[in-house]
């Protein structure tokens, strides 16, 4: 758990605490085959399965958009195995005659980068539309950072856990409105059986989670707002120049962090050199 300021909206049970910002549809039809197997979908890890760091996290099932910037006219079915890539870093790899390359998101998948290589790495981002440090989240961290990261083997999942109202489930209406809104550029889904409560570190929104999709094991998980930097101090949110300076058009980001530490450096906040230390820094087009 992070000790300097944590950005984020509490639930506890119906009591809410709302940090700043933060302010009864039934869920969609859903069939939850959560450890199934699926014919199109590479072998998943084996279990047990765990919630901790270092555990593999289950086969989740989720419905949303692979691509919400192509289309959110239809949902679709998404898993935790459809990023599952455990050939990425096997260089002597080689499909077997008339099977798929598991390296490869299938053509036909409906992913924004279907027919291209899949990740390295996975953020897990749980947010609900009224929590004041989700949508500054969705708004100035995670498009800079996606984009700097995409190239490179990394890809995050939106999870949109609750609607305006705190305890009431996301609807798909709300899911289209989130990704229109944010320009979301990455999959995004709603998890009507509420699957990654199990993984929450703490009741608290933005709940932010990085699994090494060659293992499917989880690396860290963060409750609040995944900052681009920490002062040294440890009790104060910066940016780092290198995010910072991909904030200096305003009509396309707006950090909304402060630009200097009141003492000392500030440094990358230690969840995203995790997130980094994961990616394929060999890929076309990878600039870090």
């Amino acid at each position: 758990m992070r000790s300097d300021p944590i950005l984020a909206c509490v639930t506890l049970g119906t009591l809410v605490a709302l940090a700043t910002g933060c302010s009864q549809a039934p869920p969609p039809a859903f069939t939850d085959t959560t450890g199934e197997a699926k014919a199109a979908v590479v072998e998943y890890p084996a279990g047990p399965y765990g919630i901790g760091v270092g555990s593999v996290v289950a086969n989740y099932d989720f419905i949303g958009y692979g691509d919400a910037t192509a289309t959110t006219a239809t949902m679709q079915a998404l898993s935790l195995a459809d990023f599952y890539n455990p050939h990425a870093h096997d260089s002597s790899y080689q499909p077997a005659a008339g099977e798929q390359d598991d390296r490869l998101f299938p053509a036909d998948s409906g992913f924004a980068s279907a027919g291209k290589p899949k990740p390295t790495v996975l953020l897990v981002d749980i947010a609900s539309v009224w929590c004041g440090p989700c949508n500054d989240e969705a708004g100035t961290i995670l498009p800079m950072k996606h984009d700097l990261y995409a190239a490179c083997g990394g890809e995050f999942l939106l999870d949109l856990h609750d609607s305006l109202t705190p305890g009431t489930p996301a609807t798909p209406s709300n899911l289209k409105q989130w990704t229109i809104k944010y320009k979301v550029g990455y999959p995004a889904a709603i998890d009507p059986s509420d699957q990654l409560d199990k993984l929450f570190a703490a009741q608290a929104f933005p709940q932010n989670m990085i699994v090494d999709t060659t293992t499917m094991k989880v690396v860290a998980v963060v409750a609040g707002e995944a900052v681009t930097g920490v002062c040294s101090d440890n009790a104060t949110v910066c940016g780092t120049p290198a995010d910072l300076a991909l904030c200096a058009d305003a009509t396309k980001y707006s950090c909304g962090l402060p630009t200097a530490c009141p003492s000392g450096p500030c440094q990358q906040y230690q969840f995203w050199t995790q997130y980094e230390a994961l990616l394929d820094k060999t890929r076309t087009g990878c600039t870090l």
